[in-house]
């Protein structure tokens, strides 16, 4: 019965019309008659653990588990050998469904919507969820890149012209790393 409900709900949030009055009376139909079917006695309903039903019932439910668990990828493997698998709509790494314009990511190995390229700065692939982020990490990187720039420029003047006390200590960090203790030695 769960599987029939959430099965009947899956198929009204995925019906191809933009009517939201379509969707919401069908879904309310549903609720009703889920509360009006529980008002009244389950027929499947198996008062004893151990009754014959209950084991029949278990040894059905279980061979058609088996047979869906190992079935399917077989039909899949001759559909492949057929030709009849799109790979515009089918991974065959993946082995299931791509969403629409996703390509399979070999690092990754998944199949990521809208992918744009994988990336080694985030180890990561850039596709629909995270393409805003990147372009403002590109952004601030752009803006690191051109303020080092000028503070590079601006030490190296002449002495007339004194570096910023922030941009020195941004190279601290640097001297700390290397194991300087001042700036001393690259006067």
């Amino acid at each position: 019965m769960f599987v029939v409900v959430v099965g009947a709900i899956g198929s009204i949030l995925d019906m191809k019309t933009e009517s939201w009055l379509l969707k919401g009376v069908l879904l309310a139909c549903i609720i009703a008659v889920i509360n009006l079917t529980s008002r009244f006695k389950n027929k499947f309903y198996f008062g004893n653990m151990y009754s014959e039903k209950r084991i029949l019932y278990f040894i059905i439910q279980f061979k058609f588990i088996c047979i869906v668990l190992f079935t399917i990828p077989i039909n899949i493997v001759v559909l492949a050998e057929a030709g009849c698998l799109d790979p515009r709509i089918f991974c065959t790494s993946c082995m299931m469904r791509k969403p629409m314009r996703a390509n399979h990511c070999f690092s990754c190995n998944t199949c990521v919507a809208k992918q744009d390229h994988h990336s080694i700065w985030i180890n990561g692939c850039i596709g629909a969820r995270n393409h805003p982020y990147f372009v403002l990490f590109l952004v601030a990187l752009n803006f690191l890149c051109i303020w080092m720039f000028y503070g590079s420029i601006m030490c190296k003047l002449p002495l007339e012209l004194e570096c910023t006390l922030a941009f020195k200590s941004l190279w601290s960090l640097q001297f700390l790393f290397l194991n300087e203790v001042s700036y001393a030695h690259y006067d």
